[in-house]
């Protein structure tokens, strides 16, 4: 009988070591995978939250040269900038003064419900502007004589006040203090004196009404901030932010010197000493919603010759941000001949 030989069966699948050695390459595909998702992710939100601060940013620069060009504005831009030094001159389109003749200069940043918000926050400035752009509804194409004293008009205005009246020559503004009367068709109103000189078209009447508003940073909920417009018929203040993300607000005032040639000759914290003629800005924004993007850059922004800030130092109430500084200065209107 022939002796039949045994041969051992080859083996088939995978050893334990292979499946072991598979689930270690899988799992390493998978993280770098699980991390590529996170990578894009955080650098989704953050090109989100930076294209917001963008926005937000170009919207209110826009719109603060916007009213600080209209920042005493009676209707000719060719006219010289108002002097606050002036005891004659009205109107003061600048102030650095609140009601109750407080600096509003280099504050502690409050909330909007006054409380204090942490030191450890650079302080901030608010910017106080008057503009008087209550134009009565009066024909421009028409002159008016000296001692007149009807004027027609399409609006009612308040019942005492300053009348400004200007034909946009370059000539003497005037102002006049009146009580007037409606007429019955209430389509014109009598002022008394009549007016000081003769005016040729175009003629624009402006009331004086003080038209006054404030830009001012507060800390709203959950740790953020925010830029408030606040104007003098506004009841409540502080009820609805005007822009989120406005950390702080630095204001710079451009004074003329002896000279008068409608130059900044020094910027300084008082709309005073001089006319002004241009108004500084530099404003920090932070992305308006605290994100998953770690720290903040370790990056000192100098927001004035006298106050720097490095969120990095406060990163415990600073993580999760990012932060952008944009500076623009701005000509007053009635200082561009």
């Amino acid at each position: 009988m022939e002796a039949s030989i045994m041969t051992p069966k080859q083996k088939q699948g995978f050893s334990l070591v292979e499946i072991l050695v598979a689930l270690l390459i899988s799992s390493i595909l998978m993280g770098g995978v699980i991390m590529m998702m996170d990578i894009s992710k955080r650098t989704y939100t953050l090109q989100t939250a930076l294209a917001e601060l963008q926005d937000n940013a170009r919207f209110l620069i826009d719109e603060l040269t916007r009213e600080l060009r209209m920042a005493g504005h009676f209707g000719c831009s060719g006219v010289e900038p108002m002097d606050p030094n002036d005891l004659t001159q009205k109107m003061k389109p600048f102030k650095a003064q609140d009601a109750d003749n407080k600096s509003v200069n280099d504050q502690r940043i409050k909330d909007t419900q006054n409380s204090l918000v942490d030191s450890s926050f650079p302080y901030s400035d608010t910017l106080i502007m008057t503009s008087f752009t209550r134009q009565l509804d009066v024909a421009d194409d028409i002159s008016f004589n000296q001692g007149v004293s009807t004027i027609p008009c399409g609006c009612v205005p308040k019942s005492s006040g300053e009348l400004i009246v200007t034909d946009c020559r370059g000539e003497e503004i005037s102002f006049s203090t009146y009580p007037f009367t409606l007429a019955p068709s209430g389509n014109s109103l009598t002022i008394s004196p009549g007016l000081k000189r003769n005016y040729q078209p175009p003629v624009y009447f402006f009331i004086r009404e003080d038209l006054e508003t404030t830009y001012e940073v507060r800390a709203i909920a959950e740790g953020g901030f925010a830029l408030f417009k606040n104007g003098a018929q506004q009841v409540p203040a502080y009820s609805e932010p005007f822009i989120e993300g406005v950390q702080n607000m630095q204001i710079r005032y451009g004074i003329d010197g002896p000279d008068d040639d409608n130059a900044p000759e020094r910027y300084t914290t008082q709309p005073t000493g001089g006319t002004v003629v241009s108004v500084r800005l530099t404003l920090l924004m932070r992305t308006a919603q605290k994100r998953g993007i770690g720290k903040p850059r370790d990056k000192t922004y100098l927001l004035d010759p006298d106050v720097s800030y490095n969120p990095r130092k406060n990163n415990k109430l600073e993580e999760g941000y990012r932060h952008r500084l944009f500076t623009t200065t701005v000509n007053v209107r009635n200082s561009m001949l």
